[in-house]
């Protein structure tokens, strides 16, 4: 993908709480974090800026994901779609 021309919107609240909290936090708890992600602009490309085991990405990716829980022990609810998109793992030989 083309780096730098699509973004991801995030917002909601990540209290510090559920960076240290371990195990599940329900919604509902004061401590987990409560995010809205909107990927209607972005692309694969973003992956390895957020995952240390994916070296590139490519593909349009769109859709809203609701984040919930703690870091440890995340919860995502929602929808995402990928168009003639493709991953490099790290360590993984490309065929």
């Amino acid at each position: 993908g083309q780096k730098g021309a699509y973004r991801a919107t995030v917002s909601g609240k990540l209290p510090l709480a559920a960076m240290y909290t371990s195990g599940y936090l329900a919604p509902s708890d004061d401590k987990s974090m409560n995010l809205s992600i909107d990927l209607s602009q972005s692309d694969l490309a973003v992956v390895p800026l957020m995952n240390p085991y994916v070296t590139d990405g490519q593909g349009a990716i769109g859709g809203k994901v609701k984040l919930t829980g703690s870091i440890e022990e995340p919860q995502a609810f929602g929808t995402v779609t990928v168009r003639n998109g493709a991953l490099q793992f790290k360590n993984v030989a490309k065929h």
